[in-house]
C-alpha cells in the first residue's frame, strides 16, 4: 500500500473548514497563514484521495488525487454541489491550477503538486485570494 503525504497551505485571509474527507487524518481546520501539517494516508492502488473545506462562507476547495500522481483541484463558491465525475474528468499529471473570482472581483487560486517518492508521493496544495485592486 502507498502512502500519500499531503501539505494543505491556505493562505486565503479566512479559515478552511473540513466538510469532506476520504481519509480520517485530515485536518478539521486550517488557518490562514498557519504553517502547513502534513498528514499521511494509506491509499490502496488505483485509489482516489479527496478533501473538500469550504473557506470562510465564499468558496468550496476541493483537492482531488490518484495513486498514479494525478491531481486536480477546484475552488467553486460555497454552495455548489460537488459532481464527483465532473472533477475526476479534470485530473491531470503532477499539476493542477483552478481558480474562482467573486462578484467584488477578488479572485481565489488553488495550485497543486503531486510527486512520487520512494513509499507513496506527496502532494501539496495552496489556496490563496487576491483582493481587486
Amino acid at each position: 500500500m502507498a502512502k500519500t503525504t499531503v501539505h494543505l497551505t491556505n493562505l486565503s485571509g479566512d479559515t478552511a473548514t473540513l466538510v469532506s474527507s476520504a481519509y480520517e487524518s485530515a485536518l478539521a481546520k486550517i488557518r490562514n497563514d498557519a504553517a502547513p501539517i502534513p498528514f499521511v494516508q494509506d491509499i490502496s492502488p488505483y485509489a482516489l484521495g479527496a478533501v473538500v473545506y469550504n473557506v470562510g462562507n465564499i468558496v468550496k476547495w476541493i483537492v482531488l488525487w490518484t495513486t498514479d500522481n494525478r491531481v486536480t483541484t477546484r475552488v467553486v463558491p460555497v454552495g455548489s454541489v460537488v459532481v464527483w465525475k465532473d472533477i475526476r474528468d479534470k485530473l491531470s499529471p503532477d499539476h493542477a491550477d483552478n481558480s474562482f473570482t467573486t462578484d467584488d472581483g477578488g479572485v481565489y487560486t488553488s495550485s497543486a503538486d503531486i510527486n512520487p517518492t520512494h513509499d507513496g508521493q506527496n502532494l501539496s496544495v495552496t489556496i490563496s485570494y487576491a483582493p481587486l485592486n
